[in-house]
């Protein structure tokens, strides 16, 4: 029968742990505290963090594609290790359906000799091959706030050309505008913001895109773009690029109404389905410190109105590579529907 002293013995032994099993606890604390450690340093959330970045403005891009119906890019640039988000804002529309010249944005215009013919691209189209000299339609953008074209634009029509004589098609207030030469070649330019000797910004001389001749024949119509967005001056015929500049320069600011014809240098035809779109940006995006975009990387991402990628500037998907300070490379891989991976 145990006596008092060992029942308080054996009470005060279970009341505590011995030196092993204290151990024992210790062992496992700081096994179980290590690869928690471990797992930390494996999720290198700076890395992820960049990764993520660089997606969410990628997919801004395309959700800004999507929700505009308007094109949109990404100018990915090494040297700075940033991007540059690109969208692209419809200004007015104008189908000439109607004498009230009305666009779809609230801009109508005022015509001037000009008349409509019901032989247009689409319906009725604005008829510019008139008896009066100097037909033309004047278009107040200039009213609207939207109406910035520093970063780029695209003016887009149908055009069917009436007679040999070399005309001027369109003027956006002096910055950017289209013209037809008496051999049939399209050409297309625009005035950049120059360098002034004063330290100044001044306007520069026009930077010009044209066509080989014959490519806007007779009777024809002809749907043509001219579209630029601070990489290349770009003039394209039934979505074939008939010439191309490349050029960086940010668009003169603009200084009047877009005239549609010329009182000077009146164009002989037929103009419809004129669409008038801004190259607006957003904030540039900066990579975190120690993380930037190999040499190779420098592109411009471009999203069509829908949000897949434009073929006509990516054949296949776009991998784009983030390199870290430790060596380790990440790869974003961009599908032609758009997804971002």
């Amino acid at each position: 029968m145990p006596t008092p002293s060992t029942r308080q013995h054996t009470g005060q032994a279970r009341q505590g742990l011995t030196l092993l099993e204290l151990l024992l606890v210790l062992g496992i604390l700081s096994a179980v505290m290590g690869l928690g450690l471990g797992m930390f340093a494996a999720l290198d959330v700076s890395k992820r963090q960049a990764v993520g970045l660089v997606r969410n403005t990628l997919r801004s891009a395309q959700n800004s594609a999507i929700s505009r119906r308007a094109e949109a890019a990404v100018r990915i640039e090494p040297k700075r290790r940033a991007l540059a988000p690109r969208f692209q804002q419809i200004i007015g529309t104008w189908h000439f359906e109607s004498p009230e010249l009305a666009g779809a944005f609230g801009i109508s215009g005022r015509a001037i000799d000009a008349e409509l013919t019901e032989d247009g691209y689409i319906g009725r189209a604005l008829e510019l091959d008139v008896e009066a000299e100097g037909a033309r339609v004047e278009l107040p953008i200039q009213r609207d706030s939207a109406s910035d074209f520093r970063y780029g634009f695209a003016l887009e029509c149908a055009l069917r050309r009436g007679s040999a004589d070399a005309g001027e098609i369109a003027n956006a207030g002096g910055c950017f505008g289209l013209q037809v030469l008496r051999d049939g070649a399209l050409r297309g330019w625009f005035a950049p913001e120059a360098n002034a000797q004063d330290g100044g910004v001044a306007r520069g001389g026009h930077v010009i895109a044209q066509s080989e001749p014959g490519a806007l024949p007779l009777g024809v119509w002809k749907r043509v773009r001219f579209e630029y967005a601070q990489q290349e001056l770009v003039l394209s015929i039934d979505g074939v690029a008939v010439a191309r500049v490349e050029e960086q320069a940010p668009v003169w600011a603009l200084e009047g109404p877009l005239v549609i014809g010329s009182a000077r240098s009146p164009f002989r035809g037929q103009l419809d389905a004129l669409v008038l779109t801004a190259v607006a940006a957003t904030a540039d995006v900066e990579l975190p410190k120690g993380v930037s975009f190999p040499p190779e990387s420098e592109l411009v991402l471009r999203f069509q109105a829908g949000g897949g990628l434009d073929r006509r500037a990516h054949e296949k998907p776009v991998r784009i590579a983030l390199d870290f300070e430790d060596g380790a490379r990440e790869w974003i891989t961009v599908g032609l529907y758009g997804t971002v991976e």
